[in-house]
């Protein structure tokens, strides 16, 4: 029988080479425009060719990171672009040790089925911030492709407890851990503890 550690070496590649996109071990070279780091929080969406975000071209609090495990398509707006890891929190982790990339005040890591407008990422960041919410992540329309009831939108709701979260648009503060780029495996698994949501986006089945 091959064992999980064979086959994690045998089927990714140790760093995809550059133009490349795909899973692997650890990730590319990041890419870099020249406005990167300007704006106070930091969207990361592990992407194949594409994500949901719309209306990037407008004013906005965030800059975007796009973690490609496929062939991206063209016209993309970013602010960094990277490749490869094996999943999205990994892949992160490894980003964000990266000396170019500075300290943010918050930080999102959003899954590419999910679709949400620019302005309604950035009315979400500045509320967690004047709520001083830690860890939160929007809800989900009731539209939405869904896995647990909890994490519906409710209306007349503001923010609320539920008793799990399901990481696919995760976002903390910077200012709930000691640093933004002191992050570390541990790390990850705890934010996975979280139990804040906050309405709301729309998760589908491919945008």
């Amino acid at each position: 029988m091959m064992s999980g550690k064979l086959y994690y070496y045998t089927f990714f590649p140790f760093r995809p080479r550059q133009g490349t996109f795909c899973s692997s071990r650890h990730i590319g070279q990041v890419e870099a425009t020249g406005d990167a780091g300007e704006r106070p929080y930091l969207v990361v969406v592990r992407a194949g060719s594409k994500h949901c975000i719309t209306g990037l071209e407008k004013d906005r609090n965030f800059d975007l990171a796009l973690n490609h495990y496929a062939t991206p398509a063209g016209g993309l707006i970013y602010e960094y672009r990277y490749a490869g890891g094996v999943s999205k929190y990994k892949a992160a982790a490894e980003f964000l040790q990266n000396s170019s990339v500075p300290a943010y005040r918050g930080y999102m890591f959003m899954d590419d089925d999910l679709s949400v407008s620019t302005e309604e990422l950035c009315r979400f960041f500045e509320y967690c911030e004047s709520h001083e919410l830690g860890f939160a992540q929007p809800s989900l329309s009731v539209d939405s492709f869904y896995t647990y009831e909890d994490l519906i939108s409710q209306p007349g709701s503001d923010y609320r407890q539920t008793p799990l979260v399901e990481v696919m648009m995760l976002f903390f503060l910077s200012k709930a851990k000691s640093s933004g780029r002191n992050i570390s495996k541990k790390h990850f698994y705890l934010w996975f503890r979280c139990n804040l949501a906050v309405p709301t986006c729309r998760k589908t089945s491919g945008c």
